[in-house]
């Protein structure tokens, strides 16, 4: 991301908050946010992002990982008990190139979220409008083909999408996965050295 698309993230992220009442301290640390929540209270009602409405604002020149981001947000974090609202509604139609790569890009975004969280994928998923006939190598270098093709996830892979093993990585998984640091705690400078590591021997 660069420094525009980081800009608008944290708009994106100040506005969730703000919705939420919710007062907390952002820690960037080399390309992770990590957001330490000190307190909130919750409001009746917030404003979901679903992927219908994300797809729409693509469409309409919003920058795809930002309104994505809105998205997952909401998946994992925001709104996990309307799940169901997000995905319920189907992108709309296509009607360039560029549109139908992302709105595919979005269908295989929802059907790997359901398998990961053992959630019922919808059935628009598996309409033709949201698979690609061509390939799409997201990192178009020859020098990442090989590992395009040996890590994107099944669900963009079957929709001849390339993007990487790791992109939907995300801060929510990672909190489930160590478990020993609820919140966001604050990391001692041993425990991130030890995370840091862990990650390069990956």
């Amino acid at each position: 991301m660069d420094s525009i698309q980081i800009e608008r993230y944290l708009d994106c992220l100040g506005q969730k908050l703000g919705e939420m009442q919710t007062k907390a301290t952002l820690i960037l640390l080399g390309g992770a946010l990590m957001v330490t929540q000190i307190g909130k209270s919750p409001l009746s009602s917030l404003h979901l992002h679903s992927i219908a409405e994300v797809v729409t604002q693509m469409y309409h020149g919003e920058d795809p990982w930002f309104a994505l981001g809105c998205f997952l947000h909401d998946w994992w974090c925001y709104s996990v008990d309307s799940r169901q609202d997000l995905i319920t509604e189907p992108p709309t139609r296509a009607t360039t190139p560029e549109e139908k790569r992302w709105a595919a890009f979005c269908a295989a975004t929802v059907e790997e979220l359901c398998i990961r969280t053992s959630f019922p994928c919808p059935a628009w998923t598996n309409q033709p409008d949201y698979f690609l006939e061509q390939p799409w190598f997201y990192y178009p270098q020859p020098s990442q083909r090989d590992w395009l093709l040996s890590t994107t996830p099944e669900p963009f892979k079957h929709r001849n999408i390339f993007i990487g093993g790791s992109v939907l990585d995300n801060k929510y998984e990672l909190q489930y996965l160590l478990g020993s640091k609820p919140k966001w705690a604050i990391w001692s400078d041993q425990e991130l050295q030890n995370l840091l590591e862990s990650s390069y021997d990956k």
